[in-house]
């Protein structure tokens, strides 16, 4: 396991103390927690990001393909 010394602001460190006493936790418990989590989101972010880009070419890709069918159509075969 590694170590990171960490600097914050008052206000944030602070935050920090209180939601930890209110949710029992150490310091070092908090913040693993905290930074898990946010790592989980951004995780999910790129999926989402990912998986928007995959429907955009999937989306152009039946484009073509319903207007490959529409010209065999205007060629008369149905």
């Amino acid at each position: 396991m590694k170590t990171i010394s960490l600097k914050v602001p008052d206000d944030v460190y602070e935050k920090i103390e209180s939601y930890r006493k209110r949710e029992n936790m150490n310091r070092t418990s908090y913040v693993m927690e905290a930074v898990v989590a946010y790592n989980r989101k951004i995780e999910r972010d790129e999926l989402a990001r990912k998986l928007q880009a995959e429907a955009k070419n999937d989306r152009k890709l039946n484009r073509e393909i319903i207007d490959d069918f529409d010209h065999l159509s205007d060629e008369g075969i149905k």
